[in-house]
């Protein structure tokens, strides 16, 4: 029931950007505003040389693993058990 009433919130946000895009925008909509700029940047660096990118992203992900604290805190187990 949250998720589906997140993913409405969601959607609604989006309309609001697509519909008026001229709108003093709050601060609901700035973070969504962010994630979709930097969809932007990483798309436009992959399309600009996928083998690195690729390769960056692979080092990335050796190197920024969980730790110790992610991995006692709960909301990550729970996130990590898939419920």
């Amino acid at each position: 029931m949250l998720e589906r009433m997140n993913q409405e919130r969601f959607l609604g946000i989006l309309a609001l950007l697509v519909a008026y895009p001229e709108l003093d925008r709050p601060a609901a909509i700035e973070p969504i505003i962010r994630s979709k700029v930097s969809t932007q940047l990483l798309h436009s660096r992959f399309g600009c040389d996928p083998e690195k990118y690729v390769a960056q992203l692979i080092d990335c992900a050796r190197f920024s693993g969980p730790n110790r604290a992610d991995i006692e805190d709960s909301s990550f187990r729970l996130a990590m058990s898939g419920s």
